[in-house]
């Protein structure tokens, strides 16, 4: 486990900021207002959890304690960001701190981040496989805070028309799970491919043998007509 000194800051220069001893530490924390997920709000939010941290490093000194404060402490679409990632089960944000920070603040900072992810989010699937734009489509949900239920129906509209054509074909489906219409979506792309893979060989085989059967007859026809040209030489040679 980390000591709280590795773990990072929103901004590590409030580092400077903490008291020589527990004991000059205030006794009560400060109230902080819930970070919503706004541009504006970000640097003054970050600023207090941060002066928080490095007050009570007793009290904030593994990575589980510090995510349930900063979870504590938001709302809104920041809350939302939360509640994916963890339900997302984002290993590598969870696990790891300092990329945790790191997707934090270009989720929260980086308007031309945030531009990009709205953009991939909204991206219908055009071409390649759909286990592939999944991938892409989760981590530009995660990043915009988006819940299963939400993804779900904009995944399933975002399909090529024979895909989304087929998933609303399934009785079973769910239309706010979104791991049983990603489920479904491969499963349906997987077969799709199959049988097309299927068309294209026997094309191919068709194609193939009637070349070879053209092949064969231009083959026979030059041969008797090299016959022919000979015997006619041999008739006027007599």
């Amino acid at each position: 486990m980390k000591i709280p000194e590795e773990l990072p800051l929103f901004n590590e220069k409030v580092k400077k900021f903490a008291p020589p001893s527990r004991k000059n530490a205030p006794l009560k924390p400060t109230k902080i207002e819930k970070f919503d997920g706004s541009n504006a709000d970000f640097k003054t939010w970050s600023t207090a959890m941060d002066l928080r941290f490095v007050k009570y490093p007793e009290d904030f000194s593994t990575l589980e304690l510090r995510l349930t404060e900063i979870a504590e402490h938001c709302s809104g679409r920041a809350a939302n960001w939360m509640n994916a990632i963890i339900i997302g089960n984002c290993e590598d944000l969870i696990d790891d701190y300092a990329e945790f920070i790191a997707q934090f603040i270009r989720t929260f900072q980086d308007a031309q981040y945030i531009s990009r992810m709205q953009d991939q989010y909204m991206t219908r699937h055009v071409k390649g496989s759909v286990a592939i734009f999944a991938t892409q489509f989760e981590e530009a949900s995660n990043a915009l805070g988006y819940l299963p239920n939400v993804m779900a129906l904009q995944f399933l509209h975002q399909m090529q028309p024979e895909i989304r054509k087929a998933l609303n074909c399934q009785p079973t489906l769910d239309r706010k799970d979104y791991e049983m219409v990603r489920k479904l979506g491969v499963e349906v792309d997987s077969n799709i491919y199959l049988e097309r893979k299927g068309e294209r060989t026997a094309r191919s085989r068709t194609y193939c043998y009637e070349l070879t059967c053209g092949l064969n007859y231009e083959a026979v026809k030059l041969q008797r007509s090299s016959q022919f040209r000979r015997g006619n030489g041999s008739k006027v040679a007599d």
